[in-house]
This record gives C-alpha cells, sequence and structure tokens, in this order.
C-alpha cells in the first residue's frame, strides 16, 4: 500500500516539473518586472537582482529608494501542515541595483497599489524630466493577531 502512496507522489511530482519545463520550453515567462529594455544588460540587471537579493526581513524601517520591481510565483509548504501553496515572491530594486526580496501577499499588495497609482518605474520622473525613484521602507504593523509588514512612503 505505501509503494502506491510513493508512486502517486512522484508522479505529481514528475507532472509538476514536466509543466515546468513545457513553460520553459515555450518561452512564457513566469515573472513580472519592471526593468525596461530587451538586451543583454536589461536581462543581466534582472537575473542580478533575482539572484543576489538580500532579503528584505534585514532592512525593517529602512529607506529603500525603489527603482524595479520583479515578482514571481513560488510554491511554498505551510510550515504546520506541509500544504504546498502559491505566493509572490517580490524583489525591490534601488537606484544602486541594490535588491531586497520577500515572500508576503501583503508587500503583493501594496506593490499592485504602487503601480496601479504610481504607474511603470520608468514614468516616475521629476520636474526636469528627471527619474525619481519612490522612496519607501518595510514596517511591522500590529494587527488583530499578531503582525504583519507593509510597506509605507519613506519620505
Amino acid at each position: 500500500m505505501s509503494e502506491n502512496l510513493v508512486s502517486t507522489e512522484i508522479v505529481a511530482t514528475s507532472n509538476t516539473v514536466r509543466d515546468e519545463i513545457a513553460t520553459l520550453a515555450s518561452g512564457a515567462s513566469t515573472v513580472m518586472s519592471t526593468f525596461k529594455g530587451e538586451g543583454l544588460a536589461a536581462k543581466r540587471e534582472l537575473l542580478s537582482a533575482k539572484m543576489n537579493s538580500t532579503p528584505l526581513a534585514d532592512h525593517v524601517d529602512k529607506p529603500i529608494n525603489l527603482a524595479n520591481v520583479v515578482v514571481e510565483a513560488v510554491e511554498i509548504a505551510d510550515e504546520k501542515s506541509g500544504e504546498i501553496s502559491t505566493q509572490p515572491r517580490i524583489t525591490l530594486v534601488d537606484v544602486d541595483g541594490k535588491a531586497f526580496h520577500t515572500i508576503s501577499p501583503v508587500i503583493f499588495k501594496d506593490i499592485q497599489d504602487i503601480l496601479a497609482i504610481m504607474g511603470q518605474p520608468h514614468t516616475w520622473t521629476g520636474d526636469k524630466g528627471e527619474f525619481t525613484p519612490l522612496p519607501v521602507k518595510m514596517v511591522k504593523v500590529k494587527g488583530k493577531v499578531g503582525h504583519f509588514f507593509t510597506l509605507k512612503l519613506a519620505l
């Protein structure tokens, strides 16, 4: 009987891997990025942000001059139940190219609000037409049950 359970788990994992390989082969992306440009330099900048980011949790209450955002779907296992769910992994990139990541539906909603109201970062220009980053910081907020993190303007 346990052989069937193991076999079923392997088949389920195998199908997921097959789906992911098919996505890669099709050229479809599961990453949303505000980086502009199609050239190699822009792609390297995006890849660097994803691969070299540090945890946003290490930068609580510290301002970030937001210049770009990367969002991707990742699968996370619940610590208590072990249930797998898809969550947004958000990477905030500052004007110096430093990147900070977190997995948070609340921060994802904050990013949705920022982009809906402010538009894409390449449109954030000052009075003289120069790029103006958006100063934000992650703060800890008391909720009904425990605490959560959210983005606030760091003006």
